[in-house]
C-alpha cells in the first residue's frame, strides 16, 4: 500500500494540472475527510503559525482574528466552512495561496531534479543509450577492420624487411596498448555515470519518502489537536 501511495504522490507532484494539486492539498487540509475544511481543522492548521512573543496580546485572540480573516476571503457563502469549490476559486485567484494553511507540496527544485532522473531511467532513454553503444561498437569494429588492414600491411612490410635483413613489431604492440587503454577509459567512464545516476536516484527517493513521512506526521498531529 505504501508503494501505491508513493506512486500516486509522484503522479500528483509531477502533474502540470493545477486542479490536481488543488484537490490533493485540499484533501490534506480536510483531514477529517468531510468534504469541507471545518472550523476545527482551520484552527488546528493555523495554530502553528501563531508565535507568542510574551507581550500583552493573547495568542488565542490573535488566532481568532486570523481565522476570521481567512474565512472572510475564502468562505464565499459565509457558512463557516470552506468547500472544495471555494478553495479552488480562491487559489485560482491567487496561486500563491495554494498552501495557505501549511506546506504540502515539495520544493520546485527537488521536483526538477527528480524529473531529470526519471527521464534518465525511462526505457526509451535506455534504448537510445543502447543504440549509442551499438554505434560505438560498430565504430570499434570499423576500427578493428582498419587495424587488421594495417596489420596486414605491416606484416607485408615486415616480410619485406626480413627479406632485406631487417624486422620488428614494436609499433604494432604500442598501438594495441593505446587501444586497450582507450577501451578501459570508456568502460570506467560509463560505470561512473551509471553509479552517479543511481546515487542521485536513491537520494531523491529518500527525500520524497521523508516528505511523505513528515506529511503523515503533520496530519496525525492536526487530528489530535482537532479532537
Amino acid at each position: 500500500m505504501l508503494l501505491e501511495d508513493f506512486v500516486r504522490l509522484i503522479c500528483i507532484f509531477q502533474s502540470p494540472l493545477l486542479d490536481v494539486k488543488i484537490d490533493y492539498v485540499f484533501s490534506v487540509y480536510n483531514f477529517k475527510q468531510t468534504g469541507y475544511i471545518e472550523l476545527s481543522e482551520i484552527t488546528a492548521l493555523l495554530r502553528t503559525s501563531i508565535i507568542h512573543t510574551g507581550e500583552d496580546s493573547d495568542p488565542n485572540d490573535t488566532l481568532s482574528d486570523l481565522i476570521n480573516l481567512v474565512l472572510n476571503v475564502t468562505d464565499a457563502n459565509q457558512d463557516g466552512v470552506i468547500s472544495l469549490d471555494e478553495f479552488r476559486a480562491f487559489v485560482k485567484h491567487d496561486i500563491l495561496c495554494i498552501q495557505l494553511f501549511g506546506t504540502v507540496l515539495p520544493n520546485e527544485r527537488i521536483l526538477e531534479k527528480f524529473t531529470k532522473l526519471m527521464k534518465l531511467q525511462q526505457p526509451h532513454a535506455i534504448k537510445e543509450r543502447g543504440d549509442d553503444d551499438d554505434d560505438d561498437d560498430d565504430d570499434d569494429d570499423d576500427d578493428d577492420d582498419d587495424d587488421d588492414d594495417d596489420d596486414d600491411d605491416d606484416d607485408d612490410d615486415d616480410d619485406d624487411d626480413d627479406d632485406c635483413g631487417g624486422g620488428g613489431g614494436s609499433g604494432e604492440g604500442e598501438e594495441g596498448k593505446k587501444k586497450k587503454k582507450k577501451e578501459e577509459k570508456k568502460k570506467k567512464k560509463k560505470n561512473n555515470n551509471n553509479n552517479n545516476n543511481n546515487k542521485m536516484m536513491m537520494r531523491m527517493m529518500m527525500t520524497i519518502m521523508m516528505m511523505m513521512m513528515m506529511m503523515m506526521m503533520m496530519m496525525m498531529m492536526m487530528k489530535k489537536r482537532a479532537f
